[in-house]
Formats: C-alpha cells, structure tokens, sequence
C-alpha cells in the first residue's frame, strides 16, 4: 500500500510539474501577443518617426568596415510601413554622407515587418524593429523556463 502511495505522489508531483511548465508557457506566449498587440495598435505617426529616428541612428553608428561592405552596389530600405518622401530623404542623405558617394536605394513596404526600419544591400541586413525586442524577450522567457523545469526535476 506504502508504494502504490509513493507512486501516486510521484505521478501526481510531475504531473502537477508538467502543468505548471505549460502554464508559464502559455503565460509568457499571452504576454507577448498582447505586447505585440500593442505596439501595433500604437504604431501611429509618432511611433513610426521613433522607429526611423532609432534606425538612422543604428546606421550612423556603423563602423568604416561594414560602410565598405555596403559600397558600391544597390541597397534596399524596408518598412513595415509606408516611408513619406523627407524620411526617404533623410535616409538618403545619410547613407551618401556616411558612403562618401551617389547611392542607388530603392524603398520598400514589408508590412510584415511590423514597426521596423532595415537596411539590406550586398548580403547585410542592418534593421532595427520593434520586433527585435519581442524576440530577445522570448529568448529570455524560454530560457527562464528552461532553467526552472530543469530546476524542478533535479528537485524531484
């Protein structure tokens, strides 16, 4: 009878584990559906300018070695939204000044990009996005819980 107790006290104890890790996934994943939802629902003008102010500030702050990389062929600027032509403008501005030549830049809008700028030419991808934040706290919520289911069996 004393085993057929234990047992069930085991069975029930990772049971009650197995529960618990679901439901701080399901916790963290509702978190960041409803951050994401957010900053969606924020991406109004003032938000979308914070984005390019953040992005031009990125490239500004890249060193000569990557300038040289992105030297003399096309570059691509992607958005999640549309860029209004004095952004394009600036963004031009800069890279010519950063590049010390004409740039040939073609603009696109990647809605799904979501609230975020990117530089791409000559196999970079320079960007900076809203998104950017939600995949680092993923990471960091997948490693917490991780580290707490790996925590509780060595305590089992």
């Amino acid at each position: 009878m004393q085993s057929l107790e234990t047992k069930w006290r085991e069975d029930l104890e990772r049971e009650r584990d197995t529960f618990l890790a679901d439901l701080r996934r399901r916790v963290a994943e509702g978190v960041l559906t409803v951050a994401r939802r957010a900053v969606a629902g924020l991406a109004g003008l003032d938000a979308q300018q914070c984005a390019v102010k953040v992005f031009l500030e990125k490239i500004r702050g890249l060193n000569g070695e990557v300038w040289k990389s992105l030297a003399g062929g096309k570059l691509y600027v992607r958005a999640g939204f549309e860029l209004p032509d004095n952004t394009r403008n600036e963004i031009q501005q800069v890279l010519e000044e950063r590049l010390h030549a004409p740039v040939r830049l073609q603009f696109e809008r990647a809605p799904a990009f979501g609230l975020g700028v990117e530089l791409l030419g000559n196999g970079r991808r320079i960007g900076w996005g809203f998104e950017n934040y939600f995949e680092e706290m993923d990471e960091d919520l997948r490693k917490a819980l991780e580290q707490s289911s790996a925590g509780a069996a060595s305590r089992g």
